[in-house]
């Protein structure tokens, strides 16, 4: 959805509840720019965000800590920094899979238990319209948190199981 103000130059682009872009019409003679913003959410919240280090690997990753959060997780971004991702924090130990429905990137993953590696996989995006034909990624065993970040992040860093998490 876009609006317009009449007497403004500039054109605001929603998606849900979040501002993703704030696009600068050009005027005569001037280039036109894009910025790209979040906003807090629909309780007013700005996602929080924590330093992990995950073996040699230290990002700065959003707390994905309420089911809300954790549903959403990267969907819909068009981009991922190198050292950033999401951290996706558990009430108790978890067995559920991950899955790119919706995601754009392709995503390296860690899932931890008691401060160790248990799984490291590297996830592509599912094009699929209907969630369900969307390949399912498993750790080897139940996890508490799960740390995803740019594809090939842990890989690339040789991050496997063991390796230790810490957070800042």
């Amino acid at each position: 959805m876009t609006f317009r103000h009449r007497w403004s130059n500039v054109r605001i682009v929603l998606r849900s509840r979040y501002v993703l872009a704030l696009v600068a019409v050009p005027l005569a003679g001037t280039a036109a720019c894009l910025t790209t913003a979040r906003v807090s959410d629909a309780h007013g919240g700005q996602m929080a965000t924590r330093k992990v280090r995950v073996g040699t690997v230290t990002l700065t990753a959003e707390v994905a800590d309420t089911p809300t959060l954790r549903a959403r997780g990267l969907m819909g971004r068009t981009s991922l920094p190198a050292g950033t991702g999401m951290l996706f924090v558990f009430n108790g130990e978890a067995s559920d899979g991950f899955y790119m429905y919706r995601t754009l990137l392709p995503l390296s993953i860690a899932f931890v238990r008691s401060g160790r590696v248990v799984t490291v996989r590297e996830m592509t995006p599912c094009s699929e319209v209907d969630s369900q034909r969307c390949e399912i990624y498993r750790a080897d065993s139940a996890y508490t948190e799960a740390v995803e970040a740019p594809e090939g992040t842990f890989r690339n860093a040789g991050t496997r199981p063991g390796d230790m998490i810490e957070f800042d």
